[in-house]
């Protein structure tokens, strides 16, 4: 099988990372595809699709990595064409609203509010200030809002809050369900920053070990230069 970018060698650990039972026989050794680090069956059994590592179909994931994978396929394969479509949604502040043009920029890393008619850029936000995705009429201006149905409602709560109507409830689920993914994979330690940190420790050990073992076999020539030529420690 393909090997993630950071793959730890079998002999890098002798427990399961997660459960730290040893491996035997019977227990034996797999490999994370998405981290890369070493676990036991049960706690690597889970199957997701990892097509963004140039994967193709179901791979074997850990439990931490596997609700990332699963909320990141969804994001990059459902979600992103949805966003990157757009939907007029209408966006609610103190005093005003009005109808936006919404959809995600073509890097995938930011949130667009275009001008319905002209198409000009009224809005930005990151997908990274975002800290949650609420549903219903739970903001101050959504709850004054008289003439729409809270189960078409939906804010972005971050380093500023928007609050938005959708034309239907369908297309509000769409938007909360894409979003909640992207703001839960955003928030996870990513796998392949684990799986480099992993990494990283395996092979600093190895240096270690190695800088050890030249040591001693240096030693063991002094020694014998010292027991040669009858010279004193």
């Amino acid at each position: 099988p393909k090997k993630a970018k950071n793959w730890i060698p079998d002999d890098a650990t002798t427990n399961c990372i997660t459960c730290k039972k040893p491996f035997t026989l019977t227990r034996r050794k797999h490999h994370c595809r998405a981290c890369g680090r070493v676990f036991c069956h049960e706690c690597s059994s889970k199957k997701v699709e990892l097509p963004h590592m140039g994967l193709k179909g179901e791979q074997r994931v850990c439990d931490y990595c596997h609700p990332i994978e699963e909320k990141r396929f969804y994001w990059l394969n459902t979600a992103v064409p949805m966003l990157q479509s757009g939907s007029v949604l209408v966006v609610y502040g103190r005093f005003t609203s009005d109808s936006r043009m919404v959809k995600l920029s073509d890097n995938q890393q930011t949130m667009e509010l275009l001008d319905v008619n002209n198409r000009k850029l009224k809005d930005s936000f990151s997908l990274k200030s975002m800290d949650t995705i609420v549903a219903g009429k739970t903001t101050s201006n959504l709850a004054k809002a008289k003439d729409i149905a809270p189960e078409h409602c939906f804010a972005i709560v971050g380093s500023k809050t928007y609050e938005f109507s959708a034309e239907d409830k369908s297309t509000q689920r769409q938007w909360v369900k894409a979003l909640e993914a992207v703001l839960f994979v955003n928030k996870q330690i990513d796998p392949n920053d684990i799986a480099k940190e992993a990494k990283d420790e395996y092979e600093a050990a190895q240096y270690d070990k190695a800088k050890l073992k030249q040591f001693e076999k240096n030693q063991e020539k002094r020694d014998e230069i010292r027991k040669k030529y009858k010279i004193d420690k």
